[in-house]
């Protein structure tokens, strides 16, 4: 079986489940050479209905040496359909 992996910290790589031995063989590096894998932070997903009962998902970020005093965000995500108004 054959599936990518990806977090805000990696870009997606290719990876390979074998059923037989049980291992995990990664295929692909795309990490590039110039970004330090130090300098990428972890996002964290936000969820929040809206007032027409349409579900959002955010994922926020913020930067590395993030002070809270000088307020900036930046937010990247997708829209998601109500599939229930219950939420």
């Amino acid at each position: 079986m054959s599936f990518y992996v990806s977090s805000s910290k990696s870009p997606s790589n290719l990876f390979v489940y074998n059923f037989e031995t049980k291992e995990v063989k990664q295929l692909t590096n795309t990490m590039t050479k110039e970004i330090e894998p130090t300098d990428l932070v972890a996002g964290e997903v936000v969820r929040y209905k809206s007032f027409d009962a349409w579900r959002f998902q955010r994922c926020y970020i913020n930067p590395k040496e993030f002070l809270p005093a000088r307020k900036f965000l930046h937010f990247c995500g997708f829209m998601v359909a109500p599939v229930d108004k219950r939420v």
